[in-house]
């Protein structure tokens, strides 16, 4: 096994596509929750 190869730690994702993935994922729901919104 070469060294150099051994060193990579990318389990985590980085934490700007963590942030984008969970403010999609918010923006998603909020978005299904007000169009199956009974009251509007």
């Amino acid at each position: 096994m070469m060294p150099q190869t051994v060193p990579r730690r990318r389990n985590r994702m980085p934490p700007a596509i963590n942030i984008i993935a969970i403010a999609t994922f918010a923006a998603s729901l909020s978005a299904r929750a007000l169009e199956f919104n009974p009251a509007t």
